[in-house]
């Protein structure tokens, strides 16, 4: 016999308790049919509290997937550009970059993988803590054009010290 038929049966049997207790209340005196209702109760109550149980024990079980599923992509995404760091420090280390300019970049490519790490990082952190209820989001409108503005102004004396011109464009003029 499966969960659910046996559930099903203490339901019937507290319902036929219940329903006994009520109608042989005269018969049976005040004591009897208070005990025989509260043991039809405490079925019913137990068989209610058996299917609460279950659902959420299933939904622990989701979460926990949820949970196990999103620490193996975060830790997939962690592990990308760290890998480009270790790689292209170990070229330059072992001297594989023949001139100061490739170095130059296999530097730059592994200063870029950092950032790209640190912010999957603080990524990481800032969810836990709005999860944790120690950080709140707010939420706000922005048009585009603030949040291009911000952008540049965020990644411009980065991108001025390796003299790159960052612009942004309409069509028709440049926005700074």
């Amino acid at each position: 016999m499966n969960g659910t038929a046996k559930k099903i049966i203490l339901a019937a049997v507290g319902v036929l308790t219940v329903v006994a207790a009520g109608s042989w209340a005269t018969a049976l005196g005040p004591l009897s049919s208070t005990l025989l209702l509260a043991a039809g109760g405490a079925v019913l109550g137990g068989t209610a509290m058996s299917a609460v149980r279950e659902r959420r024990e299933h939904r622990l079980a989701r979460a926990l997937q949820r949970r196990d599923d999103h620490l193996a992509h975060t830790a997939h995404e962690l592990r990308t550009p760290l890998t480009a760091v270790m790689n292209a420090l170990e070229i330059v280390r072992a001297g594989f970059a023949t001139t100061p300019e490739e170095a130059e970049g296999f530097l730059d490519e592994a200063d870029l993988a950092a950032r790209h790490l640190l912010f999957l990082i603080n990524d990481v952190v800032d969810e836990a803590a709005v999860e944790a209820g120690k950080l709140r989001l707010e939420i706000r409108e922005h048009t585009v054009e603030q949040l291009a503005r911000e952008s540049v102004r965020v990644l411009g004396m980065q991108a001025a010290r390796n003299e790159i011109s960052v612009e942004i464009g309409d069509g028709d003029r440049a926005l700074a």
